[in-house]
Parts: C-alpha cells; structure tokens; sequence
C-alpha cells in the first residue's frame, strides 16, 4: 500500500471515525452497515470505499467488493495493493480475462514481489497458459521467505498439469520444497506417496509407505494401508507381515484408544484382509 494511502487512511480513523473500527471483531454485515453510513457521509472518501471493499470480500461478496475497488480507482488511490484485490476477486468470480489484466498492471507496479509473481501465475493457471504460470511460480517459490507446504503441493500441481505424466518431476519439486522447508510435513509425504503410486515404481512406493510409518506416532493404520497395497500386487508373504505389524501396534495402545471406533474398524479390516490373503 503507498504511503499517500496508508496516511488517508490513518486520517479517517483518527478524525472522521473515532468510534469505529473497521476492523474490529464482530458481525461483517454490521461492518459493511457502518463502512457504508461513513461513505454517505464521505460519498468522496477513496479509502472509504477501499475498506468496505475489503469487507466485501472477507463476506465473499465479490461482485460489491470489485464496484467498490473501481471506485477507489476512479476517485485517484491506485497502488499495488488494490490491484492486487481486484484480481483476487476477479479470480474467485472465475473472470481470468479481467484477472489476468488486473495482475499485469500489478506486475508493472512491481516485478519482484514474490506474492504478485504467485497472483500472476495462479491467473495464468486459470487461463491454462501454463508454461508462463510455471516460470512465474518458479520464480515466487526460490523466491518466498515464508514458503508453506501447501505451495509446495500447488507447484506440483501446475507441473502435472502442463506435463500430466511427469510424476518424476512434480516429485522433484516436493523434494526441493523439503529442503527449501527445511522440514517433511506429513502433507508433503502423502503427496509424494500419491505420486509414486501414478509411477507404479513398486520399490519407491514401499518405501514411501516405510518412511511414512517409521516417522508416524501412530503406525497402525499405516501398516494396514502397506499390507492392502501389497496384497494388491499379489506380495501375500509380505501382506501378512506388515498385518501382524498392524496388530502389534494395535496392542501396544491404551486401552481407551482400543475402544474407539476407529480401531475397532481398523481390526475388523485387519481380519477381513487376513481371511482372504
């Protein structure tokens, strides 16, 4: 947000609103009623209908929140920020053309911002140019100090769906995101375990599976799920193994985690699996 914006805006609240707080806690449609009693009284207040636009939005109320944002542009507060709302409303309303018109001029603002670099390509995404959606998350993920998991999982995706069979490569980038992370979430070693079953690389996905269990508090389930998985590629022996593993692991619970619903499923699973193998 500029500084022009962010002083206007420290003016109202300080002189023109001193009872309220836009964005105090409470009921967002009383917010909106009040953000709106302001704007009848300042009907030529830009950041008026800045902050009613961005309760819009929190409401989910997009189409208001993009009048509201034209607004603000028209009456002279143009900054990275609003550009930046715009087209994340414009998203949600699935209006890429308009999105994707919205982020460039975002883009022009500021080319290295790593969330207007994320914006661009998520739009791009939508309009299925996913080789330019790729270079431009490329540069957001080397980029981002505070890189999560889950954008880790989107960069995947955006690989596999401009190249739907390169598992090996949507992979490559759950192991960048690991050491860019410095952790393993367990997101990211279900994703990857998703990943190497679209391989059918047998040795990589019990692997997979022996890493998930070796770092999981809770094993049983997961001893069941290699179990059924090798009973479905015909490794019996080796079913019947990772069952009594399941089955140990069931009994070295308390006696109250036995008794829940989930356990008592998982052992009947457990023997329905037994009576076939």
């Amino acid at each position: 947000m500029s500084t022009q914006f962010k002083i206007l805006t420290i003016l109202v609240f300080i002189f023109i609103m001193p009872s309220y707080n836009l964005y105090a806690h409470g009921d967002l449609t009383n917010r909106i009623k009040l953000a709106t009693q302001e704007i009848k009284r300042f009907p030529d207040k830009a950041d008026l209908y800045f902050q009613r636009a961005l309760l819009y939005q929190q409401h989910l109320e997009f189409d208001k929140a993009i009048i509201d944002y034209k607004k603000t542009k028209k009456l002279g507060l143009q900054d990275k920020e609003l550009y930046y709302r715009i087209a994340e409303c414009y998203i949600e309303t699935k209006a890429f053309k308009k999105a994707n018109k919205a982020s460039k001029r975002l883009l022009k603002l500021d080319t290295i911002d790593v969330k207007t670099r994320k914006l661009h390509s998520k739009v791009l995404f939508h309009l299925k140019d996913y080789e330019n959606a790729i270079s431009h998350y490329d540069y957001f993920f080397n980029n981002v100090t505070d890189l999560n998991p889950q954008d880790v999982i989107e960069y995947a995706s955006f690989i596999l769906a401009h190249e739907p069979k390169n598992y090996l490569k949507a992979i490559a980038i759950i192991e960048q995101g690991e050491l860019l992370l410095g952790v393993s979430p367990f997101s990211l070693q279900l994703k990857k375990l998703d990943y190497y079953k679209s391989t059918n690389d047998i040795s990589s996905i019990l692997n997979q599976y022996d890493y998930i269990i070796k770092h999981n508090y809770r094993k049983e389930f997961w001893y069941y799920k290699k179990a059924n998985y090798l009973y479905g590629i015909k490794k019996h022996n080796a079913s019947k193994v990772a069952l009594e593993l399941a089955k140990e692991s069931i009994r070295n619970l308390s006696l109250k985690l036995k008794k829940t619903k989930a356990i008592e499923k998982l052992t009947q699973s457990i023997i329905e699996l037994e009576s076939i193998i």
